[in-house]
């Protein structure tokens, strides 16, 4: 679900579906015979897409390292939970252990033993849970790291495609005073285009 929402919010297209558009590119300017304009067009939409290879590559890697924290961060809770859950039952029988010595102070001798072994259980239980709640801190500030880090893709994307808009209507603009220049008319499609672009 993430990486389909990053795919969506970055706009950047799954890479195999890239890579397919590539063979496809290559394979046309290999085979077909065109002119050297449209095989300049096709050499620099062919350059593009191996950066969007690269780029869709990379933040997918990503997406996928952090899949794989989540999955061993939840691990760790469960881990964690278990020891934890486990800590409570050792500390409830070491308790009753110690109301019964009270209790029934002529068996001491004979429940000491049970006792020690009790607590030593504990111990260790909670050297255990020390340090899975240590690794598991661990996983959380190496996923807080990779958020940070599909955080600032996802800026670098959206002021690229502010980026790109600007100099569309840039380029729309440069076109209506070409046309006003040379006498030319500007039709009602054209002025509803520019107002679309504008809006947007």
């Amino acid at each position: 679900m993430q990486k389909k929402d990053l795919i969506s919010k970055s706009k950047i297209k799954d890479p195999s579906a890239i890579k397919t558009e590539i063979d496809r590119t290559e394979v046309k300017l290999e085979t077909e015979a065109m002119s050297f304009e449209n095989e300049k067009k096709l050499t620099k939409k062919l350059k593009v897409l191996k950066k969007n290879l690269e780029d869709a590559s990379e933040i997918i890697s990503i997406v996928d390292k952090l899949k794989k924290l989540n999955q061993e961060i939840n691990a760790s809770k469960k881990n964690t939970d278990n020891t934890h859950n486990e800590i409570q039952e050792t500390a409830k029988e070491s308790q009753v252990l110690h109301e019964l010595i009270i209790k029934n102070s002529k068996e001491i001798d004979e429940l000491k033993p049970k006792e020690r072994e009790a607590f030593k259980n504990f111990t260790k239980l909670k050297k255990n849970f020390a340090e899975i709640n240590n690794k598991l801190k661990e996983k959380l500030s190496e996923m807080s790291i990779i958020s940070e880090k599909i955080n600032k893709f996802q800026l670098e994307e959206e002021e690229k495609r502010k980026l790109n808009e600007t100099m569309l209507i840039k380029s729309k603009e440069h076109e209506f005073e070409e046309k006003f220049k040379h006498g030319k008319k500007i039709t009602t499609e054209d002025f509803l285009m520019f107002q679309d672009m504008l809006k947007k």
